[in-house]
């Protein structure tokens, strides 16, 4: 395992962005289990920032049903 490990991490949709506690957790949960294997490795974590995408429309299931339905085209 090299000595550096980063670790691109993408929450769900639902405002992920604005929660205080997910960096920390997240950084902290995944740290500490990747340490684990290697106590020496340092591990960089990214995360990707996309709420602002989804902030134009209403979170609902017919938004998440057409968003689907478009999935397979």
């Amino acid at each position: 395992m090299p000595a550096t490990f980063s670790v691109l991490c993408v929450h769900g949709v639902g405002h992920g962005d604005q929660d205080a506690t997910l960096k920390p957790a997240w950084t902290a949960a995944i740290t500490q289990n990747l340490k684990r294997w290697q106590p020496n490795l340092t591990v960089d974590c990214q995360f990707l920032k996309y709420g602002d995408l989804f902030e134009y429309e209403s979170q609902n299931g017919v938004v998440y049903g057409k968003a689907l339905a478009q999935l397979p085209a």
